[in-house]
């Protein structure tokens, strides 16, 4: 979890802002919320490995959106999906060459690692990424803690295998954010004592005095400012008042029920099956209790998988070896793989989907964004990969979509997500070149928002 201190936080606090010192410079937590003042939600489902493209392969018919036989247990939900396919992952490249495995940590930052002495069979002497990841860069605009939950995803021997998400500064070595990878844990960081959101009434009403005894002075200045600035800045001080009046509405509204449920009840059911079910619900609990506005959610490490993968029909040897396997018995276990881990992302959706938030639900405001440093599994290759992406369409995403990236960099797709969180004013993600391409094309990918 990022430093970042929260807005819960800093009210609880009985914090004072100052008065016309501070004017017109205040953080607004919701300057970039959704329309209706809910707020937009990034979630990053990372998958490792990759698989057979052809059998993941979408493609549309129509206009509609025709899925892979991969992710056949999404067939009922592609009115909320976008496909995007043959995505290439530039800044992943190391040392002018695919760096396979170690693109882990270049797919959500979208930039190039730095020199350092970590090494794996696909590139020697390399470091962590030079910026940080889709996830931390939304908290820090946007003023919020991410949140990073796993399954499984630790390496001790190889520490880059396992993080997706980072924290720093662009251009600058990142630090990698490790993942919380047991439901306890994850429980008492929503839930505990440091991180609790279970109120009462009386605490509610002592935390809604506060709010005002803030804003209020806030709004005083800011009407006091209007007949003393020059007539190009008072719509400038007319939309800060209208965010004031919006974060006070949001800052009242009845948070969801937050009472934290039995512990014991994310512990019940241990192996994989169990913990990312568990994991699920706690991510889904951390967005809706309003923890987080973004989670990283990560199954396995990079090139190993998942460490256990008896539950998983074809397996007969590891995660990696049958990755690996150019035959038709490598092929159907990676297709096991792949259709277990779409479950877990209909699980997912379906969860966000079940809680009502405006006039739809909190899918509806909630980028859920599935992808893979790797495409082809046994080469490695990460000159084609996928992404799909589900929800978001109160934030101007639509569905029943699939988009052709035709080798457009992982980058585009970054800048996109944050328009889409109302962060417009980005038109560049990560690095702008690699020892491979000398440019790294930025902007929105096209045709992605419509």
């Amino acid at each position: 979890m990022n430093n970042f201190k929260s807005r819960r936080t800093f009210l609880a606090g009985g914090a004072t802002l100052g008065a016309a010192a501070a004017l017109p410079f205040i953080p607004l937590q919701n300057s970039h919320a959704a329309p209706g003042d809910i707020p937009s939600r990034l979630v990053i489902f990372h998958m490792p490995v990759g698989g057979w493209m052809d059998d993941w392969r979408c493609s549309e018919n129509n206009g509609k959106l025709v899925l892979g036989k991969n992710l056949e247990a999404l067939k009922d939900h592609t009115s909320k999906l976008v496909a995007i396919d043959k995505l290439d992952l530039m800044a992943g490249h190391h040392d002018g060459k695919n760096a396979g495995h170690p693109s882990i940590m270049n797919l959500w930052t979208g930039a190039v690692s730095a020199k350092g002495n970590m090494s794996s069979g696909g590139a020697d002497k390399f470091g962590w990424p030079t910026g940080p990841s889709l996830d931390v860069f939304l908290a820090e605009r946007l003023q919020f803690d991410a949140f990073q939950l796993g399954v499984e995803n630790r390496d001790t021997r190889a520490p880059w295998q396992g993080p997706i998400s980072f924290s720093g500064k662009d251009g600058d070595e990142a630090s990698p954010n490790p993942s919380i990878n047991e439901p306890g844990d994850a429980f008492d960081l929503i839930y505990g004592g440091g991180g609790g959101v279970t109120r009462d009434p009386a605490e509610l009403a002592a935390i809604h005095a506060r709010t005002a005894s803030i804003l209020d002075p806030v709004r005083e200045d800011l009407k006091a400012l209007l007949s003393r600035v020059p007539a190009a800045d008072r719509l400038k001080i007319e939309e800060h008042l209208q965010r004031v009046s919006t974060l006070e509405a949001r800052l009242n509204r009845k948070p969801p029920d937050c009472t934290a449920p039995s512990r014991a009840e994310f512990l019940k059911s241990p192996g994989i099956e169990g913990t990312t079910a568990a994991q699920l619900e706690l991510a889904v609990a951390a967005l809706a209790c309003g923890q987080t506005r973004a989670v990283s959610f990560a199954l396995g490490i990079e090139s190993e998988g998942l460490k256990d993968v008896s539950f998983l029909p074809g397996f007969n040897s590891g995660f990696h070896a049958t990755s690996h396997k150019e035959s038709a018995e490598g092929r159907a276990a990676m297709h096991s793989s792949i259709d277990w881990t779409a479950r877990q992302f209909r699980s997912l959706i379906d969860q966000l989907g079940a809680i009502p938030e405006g006039d739809g639900s909190m899918l509806d405001h909630t980028l859920v964004v599935w992808g893979s440093a790797i495409g082809l599994c046994y080469s490695h290759d990460s000159n084609d990969i996928p992404m799909l992406i589900a929800g978001g369409s109160a934030l101007g995403l639509k569905g029943d979509r699939y988009i052709d990236a035709a080798g457009a960099p992982n980058n585009q797709v970054l800048v996109a997500l944050c328009h889409l969180m109302g962060l417009t004013d980005v038109q560049k993600f990560g690095s702008g070149s690699s020892t491979k391409y000398p440019e790294i094309p930025q902007g929105a990918l096209p045709g992605l928002i419509v």
